[in-house]
């Protein structure tokens, strides 16, 4: 099965969820128990005739992140944007990873999390505001912080 009809298997089901249809396309796909079948142009109107509609599927329809954390790398010099810490390790399914890609974390002298985004900045100012204006709306707690040599430098 290639990656179209697979796309187009999922887009139906998520049409037939949302009460919608479009003509001619079928999430029928004989060789994997269909998710959804869509041959009556008709939203559903009960929960029943949704479920009559719905063939249960062995693979999961839940959407997983997959994004996750790494360690930061040893003997990082340069800025980063630490976008929170915390007291424990975040869960692989925390919002911050749906947020932002490429996150590090490290152990801070505290004991504490931090979660970071390794920039290339060479300026601290110019940092800052583009922390000001592209980050802290989706990271109210973001700031910089620089290291060297693998350590926090104290600000």
């Amino acid at each position: 099965m290639n990656n179209f009809t697979t796309l187009a298997s999922r887009l139906a089901a998520i049409l037939l969820i949302a009460g919608l249809s479009l003509p001619g396309l079928s999430a029928q796909n004989s060789q994997q128990n269909a998710i959804a079948t869509i041959d009556d142009p008709t939203p559903p109107k009960t929960e029943t005739e949704v479920r009559s509609r719905t063939k249960k599927s062995k693979r999961s329809t839940k959407i997983d992140v997959y994004r996750h954390h790494r360690a930061m790398p040893a003997g990082y010099d340069g800025y980063v944007v630490e976008l929170i810490l915390a007291e424990r390790p975040l869960a692989r399914n925390h919002q911050l990873f749906n947020q932002f890609g490429s996150v590090y974390y490290d152990l801070t002298p505290e004991g504490k999390y931090a979660y970071c985004l390794l920039v290339d900045f060479s300026r601290r100012s110019a940092l800052e505001q583009y922390v000001k204006k592209m980050i802290i709306h989706r990271a109210p707690e973001a700031r910089v912080v620089e290291y060297r040599d693998g350590k926090r430098k104290k600000n």
